[in-house]
């Protein structure tokens, strides 16, 4: 009883520490800790509340009707906007308070299934490129929680702690088609839940083995049918057309293995190796690192014949593997990240894998778990004190994003619903999610680069018609000619009206 009681005040010091630092980043950034992925969920977010179900306002084009939000999965955005109107808070703070939430039912997942080692391992969800994904509004943060939560699943089942009834055949499909619908790669899950399908067909088990399957062809039929309506209502089952990758196989490699060696470096999401600080701090800590690994090492041996791998560690590491090599897969074929191989994209695949490593060697430690707390309270602790001086260093302790959001609202305020607003800025799409935001047609999406007449022209004629000479509108030189010219003749950080509604 004791020592439950220590370990709930442990996971509470913990949420604490992880809701700190997520609000303080968030807040000092002047992005708030979100890309362009985050206001487009943001804006989804702020129409569902509003009544307007999964479609996001047209591209302001004649004729253009409401579009259907594909290019993302929907499941990100609706847990934003049932925060967001259960609290009564905005959007941008609801996903923050979400990915507190996901976080913690992660950590305490882990701790309700696997005890204390669930709440030792659980710290590698604090390390640095994990951390970042729940510090950023992207899906990642969902994504990697219902994993954690399936993996857990799948190991109780392999252990028999329950009969698969009715009740947990229902949870089990949920668990299934939820990684999905946060992000389309997460079918990926029904291989490694087949897998372990065909080890219970082989464990004598066959009444659970055929009941799985049952349950990952229903999960298939549910994701094919969403990508079917994604097809029918945009034309492609992801919403776009999926560009091929056109980066050399060679620089794909490198990228591909400075990132996965990145991956390792647990206390920085990006190491600046020109960075003096940086490399004096990254060196210690794998001087420190090597050390514990050592004494960890040492005492896994000792007890390599006492212990077998357990069936969380196999899972987790099986899933990690799996997604790893479904995604890598996918940008080597498709170029959906300027980037290459980022964080974001690794940092699932590598969660998973490490705490199955982790759980590996605290099963073969013999309950010395000492080394393995020390290099993870290390660790954690530089990830935050490394996160909260870089981010102080840069922007001060003032409170950068609701200054920036402010006085975008003020921007924004004065523009009618009706509006359409040429090269609108992401802020829009989170301020005012109704608004149109429209873009001249350019040869990537089209057969030629729309001149700016024939974009005027082809806009709604009832509504009035708003041009942001922000940072959208100097990527200029994407479009025809005609477009750069006018722009760089209009005042530049400006919101202006160019055209008045025209009435039938």
């Amino acid at each position: 009883m004791q020592q439950k009681t220590i370990d709930y005040l442990i996971i509470f010091l913990i949420i604490l520490f992880v809701t700190f630092l997520i609000l303080t980043l968030s807040f000092i950034n002047p992005s708030g800790y979100m890309t362009g992925d985050s206001y487009n969920y943001l804006r989804l977010s702020g129409r569902i509340i509003e009544g307007h179900g999964f479609f996001l306002p047209s591209d302001g084009r004649d004729g253009a009707v409401e579009k259907w939000f594909a290019i993302w999965p929907v499941g990100y955005p609706v847990l934003i906007s049932a925060v967001a109107f259960t609290f009564g808070v905005s959007t941008f703070l609801a996903s923050k308070i979400l990915n507190i939430l996901l976080i913690s039912t992660a950590i305490l997942s882990l701790y309700s299934v696997l005890g204390r080692k669930g709440l030792i391992v659980s710290f590698i969800l604090l390390t640095a490129s994990s951390f970042r994904n729940y510090t950023m509004t992207w899906s990642e943060a969902p994504f990697l929680t219902s994993l954690i939560i399936l993996c857990l699943f799948l190991g109780k089942i392999i252990d028999k702690d329950f009969k698969l009834k009715n009740q947990y055949l229902i949870i089990l499909f949920f668990l299934l088609i939820l990684p999905f619908l946060f992000r389309y790669v997460g079918l990926f899950v029904v291989a490694p839940t087949f897998l372990v399908a065909i080890y219970l067909f082989f464990q004598g088990r066959k009444r659970e083995s055929f009941l799985i399957l049952v349950i990952i062809s229903f999960s298939i039929i549910f994701c094919i049918i969403y990508l079917i309506n994604n097809f029918q209502l945009t034309g492609y089952a992801t919403g776009m057309a999926r560009p091929l990758t056109n980066e050399e196989n060679q620089f794909l490699l490198i990228n591909l293995i400075k990132s996965i060696l990145q991956e390792f470096i647990l206390i920085l999401p990006s190491w600046d190796t020109k960075n003096l600080i940086q490399n004096i701090v990254v060196g210690a800590w794998l001087l420190f690192s090597s050390f514990l690994l050592f004494i960890i090492l040492k005492n896994t041996r000792q007890a390599s014949n006492a212990i077998n791998v357990n069936s969380f560690s196999n899972l987790f590491m099986i899933f990690g593997l799996i997604y790893l090599c479904a995604i890598i897969s996918l940008r080597w074929t498709s170029n959906f990240s300027h980037l290459g191989f980022t964080y974001r994209l690794l940092s699932p695949g590598f969660s998973l894998f490490f705490i199955g490593l982790f759980i590996w060697f605290l099963d073969k430690s013999k309950n010395r778990y000492n080394p393995v707390i020390i290099f993870a309270v290390i660790t954690v602790f530089l990830v935050g004190l490394g996160n909260l001086y870089s981010s102080i260093g840069k922007h001060g302790l003032n409170l950068n994003f609701l200054i920036h959001i402010d006085k975008m609202k003020k921007i924004y305020a004065k523009l009618p619903d009706t509006a359409v607003v040429v090269f609108g800025e992401r802020e829009l799409k989170y301020l005012r999610p109704n608004i149109k935001i429209a873009y001249p047609k350019e040869m990537t999406e089209s057969n030629y680069n729309e001149s700016w007449d024939e974009f005027l022209f082809n806009l709604e004629n009832t509504s009035p018609i708003f041009v942001e000479t922000r940072k959208q509108s100097k990527k200029y030189n994407l479009y025809h000619e005609s477009v750069g010219i006018v722009i760089k003749a209009l005042p530049q950080n400006k919101v202006l009206q160019i055209r008045k509604s025209l009435k039938k």
